[in-house]
Formats: C-alpha cells, structure tokens, sequence
C-alpha cells in the first residue's frame, strides 16, 4: 500500500459502493433476510473492492487497525446494527468470521509461495529481495514486503522462509497456522 491517503480513498470509494449496494439490494427483497444470506453478500460484494490487490500490501500495525475498522463498521452496516443502540459487541457480531487482516495475511503467504515455486516468474526473485547496499537514512526503517513475511511465519531469515515455501505442504500448514493466529 502506498500510503494512508490511499488506503483512505479506498475506504471511501468502498463504503459508497457498499451503502448503493445493500440499499439496491435490500429493498428488493424482502426485509427478513438470514444473517448467513447478509453475510454471504457482503463477503463476495465488498471485500472483493475492499482486498483488490491486498496480497502485495505491507500491512503496519496502524494500516491493520484500519483495514480490521472498515470492514467492521460495513459489517454493522449490513448486519443493520448500531453500535450504541443495539450494544453488540465485535466478538458477536464478527460470531466466528475471521478478521479481514487474517485474509490478507493469508493471500499475501499464498503469493509469496506462489511466486517463490516457479523460478520462470519475475515476481520470484523479487519475493525475498532485500537491499544490501547504501545507506539508511535516520528514524525507523520501513516496514518491507519481506518484514510481513518474517512476522507472519515467525522465521528470522530468508533462507529459513525460502525453504519452507519450497514444501507446498508445509507452507499450507503455515497459512492456515497464520490465519488462526491472527483471527479473533
């Protein structure tokens, strides 16, 4: 992700899409519609425009806090639940969906993966790159494509991460290790 402004824009542009959407969506139907019949909407209608691309984000602590309230407060919006009103609590309504931050997690260790596995890809050589010349300039370093991947597996170096990618069937067990360990 470029930068905050970006996402902010994103946000903006998604949750007019989602309020068109529900409002066209709903009024058609009748007004007693299933919460799993909400929720399967808005899984496959607004995440879509919400995570288009989101595989190749580096995610901050404050970006995932961001990203995790969007698609929060279009939640309650689909649910058709007000926050103060009804006092329903994150851990209710989200009532065992995963966050949208594990989702993104796990895309972004499914491309990794992807990309390490088939040298024929440009993308494969630029999956664990990691600048070794220059100089760095004062404050903290940026957060990088390969710090995601070291803080999602928990591995330190890149040779540990590379050859684990290189067993599909141990890095599935990674991705799904990851989205538990970072759902509610």
């Amino acid at each position: 992700m470029k930068s905050r402004s970006t996402f902010a824009s994103l946000t903006h542009m998604c949750t007019a899409f989602f309020k068109q959407f529900f409002q066209t969506a709903f009024n058609r139907c009748a007004t007693n519609i299933t919460r799993h019949c909400v929720l399967f909407r808005a899984d496959y209608s607004i995440e879509s425009v919400l995570l288009y691309g989101s595989e190749t984000w580096t995610m901050t602590k404050r970006l995932t806090k961001m990203v995790d309230g969007c698609y929060t407060r279009m939640l309650r919006m689909a649910l058709d639940v007000n926050q103060w009103r009804d006092r329903v609590s994150n851990q209710e309504l989200y009532n065992g969906l995963p966050k949208v931050s594990s989702k993104i997690t796990q895309r972004r260790l499914r491309l990794a993966g992807h990309a390490q596995r088939h040298p024929e890809l440009t993308l494969h050589k630029l999956v664990l790159w990691e600048p070794q010349h220059g100089h760095s300039n004062r404050g903290r370093p940026h957060m990088t494509f390969l710090d995601n991947l070291k803080e999602d597996t928990g591995l330190k170096s890149v040779g540990e991460i590379a050859q684990l990618m290189e067993n599909r069937m141990l890095w599935r067990t990674v991705i799904k290790d990851a989205r538990a360990l970072h759902s509610h």
